[in-house]
């Protein structure tokens, strides 16, 4: 089982914006159901797609202000990043299904 890393304001940087690989940063909180529901499609994607995708989580209260510069209102967010930018975004909750549609559409396309 792959570990999703938890990180910090400080470790952001290089972890996602530097990453060579796409990016797809969970930003929740412990408090939030429904991102506790999606934890195991969440964790299901990081698994299946190990070496092609990186996976973390941003606690929006340990890290407020990451959630205020990517503009995220509602939890749970997931943000993809390829090269140092957001190319998308999906809110709420889903299926493992749409998340590893979400998860395919930006590793086939290469954008």
């Amino acid at each position: 089982m792959t570990s999703i890393e938890q990180i910090s304001e400080e470790a952001f940087s290089d972890r996602v914006l530097r990453s060579s690989m796409p990016t797809l940063v969970d930003f929740g909180s412990k408090s939030c159901g429904v991102c506790l529901a999606n934890a195991p499609a969440v964790q299901n994607v990081a698994d299946e797609y190990e070496g092609e995708l990186s996976v973390v989580k941003v606690d929006v209260e340990a890290s407020p202000g990451l959630a205020n510069t990517y503009a995220v209102r509602s939890l749970p967010t997931l943000l993809m990043f390829k090269g140092g930018e957001v190319v998308d975004r999906m809110m709420g909750h889903l299926t493992r299904s749409s998340l590893a549609r979400f998860v395919e559409k930006h590793l086939e396309s290469g954008e």
